[in-house]
C-alpha cells in the first residue's frame, strides 16, 4: 500500500502479526526529552493516530526510543527506533515478489485486492 496522505493510513484485523524473540528479556529505552512545543505537537499527533485506530494503547513492559522528524509541510512524523528489538527477533523472512513485476501487472487495473 502506498499512502499519499496521512488519511490514507489504516489498520487491518485480517492478519495477526507476531514477533518471535530470541529471548524474553525486557527491551527498554531511556525516555528522551522534548521541548514543550514539540511535546504538544507529539501529543496531538498521537491523539490523531489513536482516534483513527492506527495505534492503540499498550501496557507492554517493552519500550523503544522515539525521534521526531519535521516534514516540509511543517507537520511532524514520529519515528520509532527499533534497533534493540530488531537485534532480538528470530529471523523468519520470506522472499518478496519483484515489485516492478507486481506494479506492471496492475498498472492498467481499476480495482484490485491484496
Amino acid at each position: 500500500m502506498v499512502a499519499r496522505h496521512n488519511n490514507d493510513l489504516g489498520r487491518t484485523n485480517i492478519l495477526k502479526h507476531k514477533i518471535n524473540l530470541v529471548h524474553l528479556f525486557l527491551i527498554t529505552a531511556i525516555p528522551m526529552s522534548f521541548d514543550p512545543r514539540m511535546q504538544k505537537k507529539m501529543k496531538e499527533e498521537i491523539q490523531d493516530l489513536l482516534r483513527r485506530g492506527i495505534i492503540r494503547p499498550s501496557n507492554s513492559p517493552y519500550s523503544v526510543s522515539i525521534s521526531v522528524v519535521k516534514k516540509k509541510n511543517r507537520t511532524i512524523r514520529i519515528c520509532l527506533a527499533l534497533i534493540g528489538l530488531n537485534a532480538t527477533i528470530i529471523d523468519d523472512r520470506q522472499p518478496l515478489s519483484n515489485m516492478r513485476e507486481l506494479m506492471d501487472a496492475i498498472i492498467e487495473t481499476k480495482f484490485y485486492l491484496s
